[in-house]
């Protein structure tokens, strides 16, 4: 099983690889929506916690070499986040701007220009009761280049496991 996974996310990773470097202006572009839950025995403010802190990307997710974000302090509305993927010798940056922010609920977020991958997206967290919490991801990528070329049942499937993966590792490290 997780050898299936690492070849989806280097299947993805070349994928990504060769849609970049194409000129993407002249290629139709499609949207994707992907949206999956899981319920974490804990309560949401250690939920929040957790995913309101940018340090813990790097425990869930794949490849990610470093993250940043302007200005400093707590994140808001208009605080800008830059992901750095690596693979090998080949790096991928992902600018973010946070679009909704409400404490203990919900943190938006949209790909800004220079970004490598176009994306838009909600994580959501929602108290089931004192100590249980749904976490439900929303994650909306634009897929161009070489990866438009996929059938849809590929990329679903690409996106699915991603998300799965994400998930499981959040609940993990949270419990």
């Amino acid at each position: 099983m997780r050898v299936k996974i690492l070849l989806i996310y280097l299947s993805t990773i070349c994928i990504t690889s060769y849609s970049s470097t194409k000129n993407q202006s002249s290629e139709p572009r499609k949207m994707f929506h992907y949206e999956q839950s899981v319920i974490i025995d804990k309560p949401i403010s250690a939920v929040w916690k957790y995913m309101d802190n940018l340090d813990n990307c790097k425990d869930y997710l794949f490849l990610l070499k470093s993250v940043s974000k302007d200005p400093e302090g707590p994140n808001k509305i208009g605080t800008e986040v830059t992901y750095l993927f690596g693979f090998l010798f080949k790096y991928y940056t992902n600018y973010y701007k946070v679009t909704d922010y409400d404490p203990f609920f919900i943190i938006g977020f949209e790909s800004m220009d220079g970004s490598d991958i176009k994306s838009n997206g909600t994580v959501i967290m929602n108290a089931i009761d004192y100590s249980s919490t749904k976490l439900t991801i929303k994650y909306n990528p634009i897929i161009s280049g070489f990866f438009s070329n996929l059938s849809d049942e590929t990329v679903d499937k690409i996106y699915n496991k991603s998300l799965t993966r994400i998930l499981k590792k959040v609940k993990s490290n949270i419990e």
